[in-house]
C-alpha cells in the first residue's frame, strides 16, 4: 500500500519491522537487520526505521517498572561496532494494575553506557503515581550519539518504595546510524 502525502523520491521502501529476541520483548539491532534480509549491517537502508516493543513487569526489584533508576530496562539492544541508535520517537504505556506506585520519578530513555539521557523526559505528576491506564509520547532530545550502546527505559527515582503493581509497555521507533559518515 503506498503512503501517501510524501514527495514520491521520500516514500520508505520498507515499513517499521517489529523483532523480538530471546522472548524479552526487546529487539536486538542485529535480528532486525536480519529480518530485513541484509547480509550485513552493510546492505540495511539509511533512514530505515525499526520498532521495538518491551513489557516491563509491575511492582518492585531488579528489571521491575518500579525500580527502573536503580535497575534501567534494556529495550534495544546493540546495534554493533561503528554503529548507533537513533530514537525517533516511543510510546509509553501504564497499565494500570490495582495500585498506585507510591514514590514519583520522572522516565526517560537513555544510552545504556554511558548512561546519557537521550529523549524528552516524562513528568512525574499524574504518570505512575494515578490509579488509571497513562499513556505518553516521547521524542529524541539533541544529544550527542553514543557508538555501539543499548537503550534503556529509566526513571530518575525508583517508583516502588512500599507500593505499586502496574506493568509499563514501551515500543520505540529508532533508526540504525553509521556513527561515522
Amino acid at each position: 500500500m503506498p503512503i501517501t502525502g510524501l514527495p514520491e523520491n521520500r516514500l520508505p521502501s520498507t515499513l517499521p519491522v517489529p523483532v523480538a529476541d530471546g522472548g524479552t520483548g526487546s529487539t536486538s539491532a542485529a535480528a532486525a537487520l536480519s529480518a530485513l534480509g541484509a547480509a550485513s549491517q552493510a546492505e540495511y537502508e539509511i533512514g530505515q526505521v525499526f520498532s521495538s516493543t518491551t513489557t516491563i513487569p509491575g511492582g518492585g526489584g531488579a528489571g521491575k517498572a518500579g525500580s527502573m533508576k536503580t535497575s534501567p530496562v534494556i529495550i534495544v539492544s546493540i546495534p554493533g561496532a561503528g554503529k548507533f541508535l537513533e530514537v525517533v520517537s516511543a510510546h509509553i504505556f501504564l497499565d494500570f494494575a490495582s495500585v498506585p506506585y507510591d514514590n514519583t520519578g520522572n522516565t526517560t530513555i537513555q544510552f545504556t553506557s554511558p548512561a546519557t539521557i537521550c529523549t524528552d523526559i516524562i513528568s512525574d505528576a499524574g504518570f505512575n503515581n494515578v490509579a488509571s491506564d497513562q499513556h505518553r509520547t516521547i521524542y529524541a532530545a539533541k544529544v550527542a550519539p553514543v557508538e555501539n550502546t543499548s537503550l534503556s527505559l529509566r526513571t530518575l527515582d525508583d517508583w516502588y518504595t512500599a507500593a505499586g503493581d502496574s506493568p509499563v509497555k514501551v515500543e520505540v521507533l529508532y533508526r540504525i546510524r553509521d556513527y561515522t559518515i
